[in-house]
């Protein structure tokens, strides 16, 4: 946050002096409104400077300063609070190298920006949820640190990435149990394991059914990349098809594919 302070001066003034601020944002439906320190602000000698603080909170938007001398009506003013960009290096650096396409899953959703200009940067899906920041963070909704803080919208999306990739784990188990079990009923009729899959600059292989590496690009990862745009269970890249005995391949519907999209992207 920016190094505020607020004084009052005036010829023949004494007395006390208090002091408020809130912030607010609007922005794609949001309502957000926080106080420092309360609504009630903080009293000191007229003699006194205000160095606000926001503790750990960093926030941005519309910011009013009000102030009250002694008894008298409340006085405003209003400004701007926004926001900076990380740095391609620093952005990189938080995200940190695991899972191996987690830069390039942010440069999809974000470009590995937090702000457009100085606002929060935002996009508002069909189905009306909104995505903010360097992860694209949407439902559950966004908190206000998210927005505005871009190391905790990555630390929110990478236990999101996470998350999918417990998600992910039984039914890919369930996949590969399902084809084991065929091939250990029909002897001499055994289906292969699925060949590899190339999508943009990424060589997609079984590696035996698990997580890669920058290196080793498995099949597993690419479903794990396509949960995150909230593929559900049952659209996975790749699956067994118990009805057919046989693997098969599943695109998006509206002809757009987010693991090519990922791939595309610079680690």
């Amino acid at each position: 946050m920016p190094a505020l302070s607020a004084d009052l001066t005036g010829w023949m003034l004494n007395g006390n002096v208090t002091w408020r601020m809130s912030i607010d944002y609007n922005g794609h439906g949001r309502s957000d409104s926080d106080w420092f320190p309360s609504s009630s602000g903080t009293t000191l000698p007229l003699t006194s400077t205000w160095n606000i603080s926001f503790g750990p909170s960093l926030r941005g938007g519309t910011a009013t300063l009000s102030y009250r001398y002694n008894s008298s009506t409340w006085k405003y003013f209003t400004f701007t609070i926004g926001g900076t960009n990380p740095s391609e290096t620093n952005a990189k650096t938080k995200l940190g190298s695991s899972p191996w396409f987690l830069t390039r899953l942010a440069r999809q959703e974000s470009s590995l920006l937090q702000f457009s200009g100085s606002a929060p940067l935002a996009h508002d899906d069909p189905g009306g949820s909104v995505g903010f920041g360097l992860m694209m963070i949407t439902n559950p909704p966004a908190t206000s640190e998210h927005i505005w803080n871009w190391h905790a919208n990555v630390e929110e999306g990478k236990s999101r990435v996470d998350a999918k990739e417990s998600a992910l784990t039984s039914p890919w188990n369930g996949y590969k149990q399902a084809w084991e079990l065929y091939n250990t009923q029909h002897q001499g009729q055994e289906v292969p394991a699925p060949g590899p899959e190339d999508q943009a600059n990424c060589h997609f292989v079984w590696n035996g059914g698990l997580a890669g590496s920058e290196s080793t690009k498995s099949l597993r990862d690419a479903a794990w990349i396509k949960r995150y745009n909230g593929i559900p269970n049952g659209h996975d890249n790749v699956m067994w098809d118990g009805a057919q005995n046989q693997w098969a391949w599943w695109r998006e519907a509206n002809g757009s594919n987010y693991v090519n999209l990922v791939c595309s992207k610079a680690p």
